[in-house]
């Protein structure tokens, strides 16, 4: 029987069918929605929506100059303006583009024109699943739905982690499950080499508590001390510690399970 350690492997997931919808890397012994023994005290879990996904492109660093772009949508979601807040304890103001705030709105063309410049996008905004019409699926910008198929035009050469801390990123068409089409999947393929994502709802005020021990850990250098950029490397890890915190709060089922990691 396999035993609980410090130095947890990371195990890749690719799931067919409807069991893309099962949150497997929360399978354990629950009492009362509260977790007696379940997966995370034994591995660190990552998503792929297809084994092709994991061979294809390079998981090798970027050589480009780190750049960050932050989106929050602030007059809907209280929260965001203390997710940002999180994210400047760790990324420095010239690495850092904040699009949402009163000065720099969050709009269509400017997102999605900006994807292809960055090597770490954090979305904290509305998130849309719309299960007639996948590729119109988006999240909610000051102007509008920056919907899939408008994403799918960008090419992000320089994407190495993408945060999408919205609801149902993660989310796919129960009528064709093995297509691929979430959020997440979507900007996998069109370049971004890691993506966090939610499979379903999340809560507004957990989005600063996982944003905050997240970024903390890809910006920990190997002194201890807080680094220049992020070694996105460790996403999968980062998350784990992230969602183990929250855990720790003894906060129902539903409200940390959502979080997943997908990619490399």
């Amino acid at each position: 029987m396999t035993q609980k350690c410090d130095d947890l492997p990371v195990l890749q997931w690719c799931p067919t069918g409807l069991f893309t919808f099962l949150p497997i890397h929360a399978a354990g012994n629950y009492d009362s929605a509260v977790a007696i023994d379940c997966a995370p005290d034994y591995f660190i879990s990552s998503y792929t929506p297809t084994v092709g996904a994991l061979l294809s492109g390079s998981s090798a660093a970027t050589t480009e100059r780190f750049r960050m772009m932050a989106v929050i949508e602030s007059q809907q979601l209280a929260s965001t303006k203390d997710e940002l807040n999180k994210i400047r304890q760790y990324v420095s103001r010239d690495a850092l583009v904040e699009l949402g705030v009163p000065e720099s709105p969050a709009e269509i063309e400017d997102v999605a024109s900006r994807l292809s410049t960055v090597s770490v996008v954090h979305f904290a905004c509305h998130g849309m699943q719309n299960s007639l019409k996948p590729l119109d699926s988006g999240l909610k910008l000051s102007d509008g739905l920056l919907r899939i198929s408008r994403i799918m035009k960008e090419k992000m050469p320089n994407g190495s982690l993408a945060f999408l801390c919205a609801c149902e990123t993660a989310m796919g068409d129960q009528n064709i499950p093995d297509e691929a089409m979430s959020l997440a999947a979507c900007l996998l393929f069109s370049g971004f080499r890691r993506v966090v994502a939610t499979m379903w709802e999340m809560m507004d005020r957990d989005g600063p508590t996982i944003a905050d021990a997240f970024y903390r850990e890809i910006f920990r250098g190997p002194d201890g001390k807080l680094a220049g950029e992020p070694d996105v490397t460790k996403s999968a890890y980062a998350l784990h510690i992230a969602v183990k915190e929250l855990r720790s709060r003894n906060v129902s089922f539903r409200r940390w399970v959502p979080f997943i990691h997908m990619g490399k």
